[in-house]
């Protein structure tokens, strides 16, 4: 989060998150391939480094664009959405991960997630 005001800085709020979502992506994927722990934990954090710096700064734009009677329930709903993928995507995840076994599934899983990181980054 440390690294988040500079980002905003040199490129703006919504090129911030763009760049720094995208910035993620790379690590997440060495997550998806890494045969060792050491270098999945590595992609792992580094990736939610990037991806904690995004989310404030998100968070902030949202609160710009919402009119005060409202940003309680903008909030709201926002942390909704946010948290409503983890239950719903979980049993999906690991259906995929038994139906591929726990590399090839995970890998898939983690492709996918990918994929929408990237559409989403690019519609933001």
């Amino acid at each position: 989060m440390i690294i988040g005001p500079q980002v905003i800085k040199r490129v703006g709020g919504v090129r911030a998150v763009v760049f720094l979502q995208l910035s993620s992506l790379p690590f997440l994927l060495l997550t998806a391939f890494a045969h060792h722990l050491w270098i999945a934990a590595l992609g792992f954090l580094f990736r939610q480094a990037l991806i904690n710096a995004a989310n404030p700064i998100q968070s902030s734009l949202m609160m710009k664009k919402v009119d005060d009677s409202v940003k309680e329930l903008g909030n709201s709903v926002n942390q909704m959405v946010f948290n409503l993928d983890w239950p719903l995507m979980g049993p999906i995840s690991m259906g995929v991960v038994s139906e591929y076994g726990p590399y090839w599934g995970y890998a898939y899983v983690f492709c996918i997630t990918a994929i929408l990181y990237l559409v989403g980054s690019t519609c933001f």
